[in-house]
């Protein structure tokens, strides 16, 4: 969870973004995940976040709450992540 939590000096993370690898952390999905891959692992969500999966990034931000279909994507952008990663 430290690794998750490590953000670049001056370089606040969007609230969507650390809501995502956050709930991947304490959810369990990171628990096979080797330590010197979570940086990668976030690496890959963001930019997902901006790209393939913007509208969803955008959904979670005008809603800015869990609901279930939001909760949905995190879990299906990060098993895809996770799938490139083990």
């Amino acid at each position: 969870m430290v690794e998750l939590l490590k953000q670049p000096n001056g370089q606040p993370l969007n609230f969507y973004k650390q809501a995502t690898v956050i709930y991947a952390g304490i959810n369990g999905y990171l628990d096979k995940l080797p330590i010197d891959k979570v940086k990668t692992f976030e690496t890959y969500v963001y930019e997902k976040l901006d790209t393939s999966h913007a509208s969803f990034a955008q959904q979670m931000q005008e809603k800015k709450e869990l609901t279930s279909d939001i909760e949905q994507g995190i879990k299906e952008l990060i098993e895809e992540v996770l799938g490139q990663l083990l």
